[in-house]
């Protein structure tokens, strides 16, 4: 692209998977939070950011980093935690399962966006004409998606 001279934008898609080990007095998470992957996949998005920041400043290209947090949607897997609690609640509607439900521990707490919302936020984003790294992220006071 560069040796096209191309002005398109490059949008780099991370994950909140990256910042991995948040402390209490690191909440709410931001951007500049250090990043403590727990995970291969955590390391795999922390590590394509590099490449994205080397293009932008060896080679002026417009590169945008994203990093989603939690979301869920119409189409997902049925492993995941919003469609099991969807599912249990239509087989309890339906007399197929008990209305008692066992879970571990209910302290923390997780906001979801709506994947709609994600992909809008991104779009944004990769639109902005500003270059640096984004949060996409449903904010806790209103429950809906926002790209910070």
């Amino acid at each position: 692209m560069r040796q096209l001279k191309s002005f398109a934008r490059f949008l780099v898609i991370g994950s909140s998977e990256e910042y991995g080990l948040v402390q209490p007095n690191e909440l709410p998470i931001r951007e500049t939070n250090p990043l403590r992957p727990l995970s291969p996949y955590a390391v795999s998005k922390v590590t394509q950011e590099p490449d994205g920041y080397q293009y932008f400043k060896s080679y002026d290209m417009h590169i945008v980093r994203a990093r989603a947090f939690n979301h869920s949607g119409p189409v997902e897997e049925k492993r995941l935690p919003p469609p099991i609690s969807r599912s249990r609640s239509l087989k309890w509607r339906r007399g197929c399962a008990s209305p008692i439900v066992h879970v571990g521990d209910l302290k923390p707490t997780r906001d979801f966006s709506d994947v709609r919302d994600i992909a809008a936020a991104t779009g944004r984003c990769s639109s902005a004409a500003r270059r640096e790294t984004s949060t996409i992220s449903a904010p806790a006071s209103t429950g809906r998606s926002s790209a910070s």
